[in-house]
């Protein structure tokens, strides 16, 4: 069996993720495959007095980038799976960066 070699287009990537997070701006009651809005504020510990402040449009559509390792909540000591690349041949310890 063969496969086919892929390529990333990168300019099509950037397009997609920016395509999505207006959608978060336009439609934040939508559901999205993220978390959003101010429960995901909340659990990111922003400060009460600094989401008070932010209006409640704005704070809808929150959808904080690069935070889902931190709300994982991987132990110290756990394992995580080799992603199968070639590069990762030992699994990565939890809570390591």
């Amino acid at each position: 069996m063969s496969t086919a070699a892929r390529t990333l287009d990168t300019q099509e990537l950037e397009q997609r993720v920016k395509q999505m997070y207006q959608e978060v701006v336009l439609e934040p009651q939508r559901e999205f495959h993220f978390e959003t809005g101010r429960a995901l504020a909340e659990r990111l510990a922003y400060p009460p007095a600094d989401r008070d402040r932010i209006p409640a449009a704005a704070i809808d559509s929150f959808a904080g980038v690069g935070h889902f390792l931190d709300l994982a909540n991987i132990a110290p000591a756990s394992t995580t799976p080799s992603s199968g690349r070639a590069t990762s041949r030992s699994p990565r310890r939890g809570g390591e960066r």
